[in-house]
């Protein structure tokens, strides 16, 4: 038996492994650097500046739809909030056609709107629990202000007003929407 021979090949194969050790070290050890740069680059990297999506929504942890800011493409962008029951209880938006309108609302029906519309003219309407108009609040260039008032089947009753031509009035209707009281006459 060949005690040298044998002796040499075990040292080649000695020399074998340690060379594969120092490798995989090298190796190993590259690949952590780049992790931990990675790891260092991606927390020390800022915050985006702008968030582009087509619809936000808050939920709460039982998955309740707490308020939502969307484009609705055709009916334009809102945001809205919504009470506990999950009922719209206030919208703002802007139509496509440039109408601005805030709408605080109680079990989803509209009660209070207050209008913005492209050309000057503005709004305020009230609502009777039934949705029906009562209280409105107007303005509209080249007319004039107004405030309506109205009965609870939606007859106007109350009309005053004060116009762009310089004349002011009040009338007021009964039930039957005749004229009771106009001044001036």
């Amino acid at each position: 038996m060949d005690t040298h021979g044998g002796f040499e090949g075990v040292l080649r194969r000695l020399d074998r492994v340690e060379r594969q050790n120092r490798r995989l070290k090298v190796g190993v050890t590259s690949l952590a650097v780049l992790v931990c740069a990675g790891v260092l680059m991606a927390v020390a990297a800022p915050a985006p500046k702008t968030v582009v999506a087509e619809k936000f929504i808050v939920r709460d942890a039982e998955n309740n739809s707490w308020a939502e800011l969307a484009n609705y493409g055709k009916d334009g962008t809102a945001l809205i909030l919504r009470d506990k029951t999950g009922a719209r209880a206030l919208i703002l938006g802007v139509t496509p056609g440039g109408e601005s309108e805030l709408q605080l609302r109680e079990k989803d029906r509209g009660r209070v709107s207050l209008s913005l519309v492209p050309g000057g003219a503005a709004g305020i309407e009230i609502k009777d629990v039934a949705r029906e108009n009562r209280l409105t609040l107007g303005y509209r260039p080249r007319k004039g202000s107004a405030v309506e008032m109205r009965d609870t089947k939606g007859n106007q009753r109350v009309t005053l007003g004060c116009w762009d031509d310089g004349t002011a009035g009040l009338q007021v209707r009964n039930a039957d929407g005749e004229t009771a009281f106009q001044a001036p006459k």
